[in-house]
């Protein structure tokens, strides 16, 4: 049985980026997600009247909302429209609870890069400026995992 001590508020989070080989905090990046597609196929086989599935390969796709109060992210779009040159950089997503006995996840992103985002945006209808960013990953580094559940 799980018990609420074991449920991790998803609000108890960071986000650090890190660019030019140091770290930064981001706090104003938030509902960030990634996911993986591991591009699974159907195969025939001999003998078999159901076909078998294998993964051949694999994509990292994430998704950003960030509140639109400073420029991060925006040099790095402009470096490219300008000069063709793509900002590669990391993600070290934190996530650790201290009402929860779980301990905490570490898990980094590398060779990131944004794919799609809002340059610039104006909502009357909004009570907060933000944007949104699609982002690709080619790596996972995992460096912590949650302590294993006890009963």
């Amino acid at each position: 049985m799980i018990r609420g001590k074991q449920i991790v508020s998803a609000k108890e989070g960071e986000c650090w980026i890190d660019e030019n080989g140091e770290y930064k905090p981001l706090p104003n990046l938030y509902n960030i997600k990634w996911e993986i597609d591991l591009g699974n196929s159907a195969l025939d086989v001999l003998g078999s009247s159901l076909k078998v599935h294998r993964n051949f390969g694999g994509e990292i796709t994430g998704s950003a909302e960030i509140y639109d109060n400073s420029d991060a992210f925006t040099a790095q779009l402009y470096d490219f429209i300008k000069n063709g040159r793509s900002v590669y950089f990391s993600m070290k997503l934190v996530s650790e609870d201290p009402t929860a006995d779980v301990g905490k996840r570490i898990y980094t992103f590398t060779d990131c890069l944004v794919s799609n985002s809002t340059l610039f945006n104006i909502d009357a209808s909004s009570n907060e400026l933000k944007k949104t960013l699609s982002l690709t990953a080619d790596g996972l580094i995992v460096g912590n995992e949650y302590n294993p559940m006890e009963d």
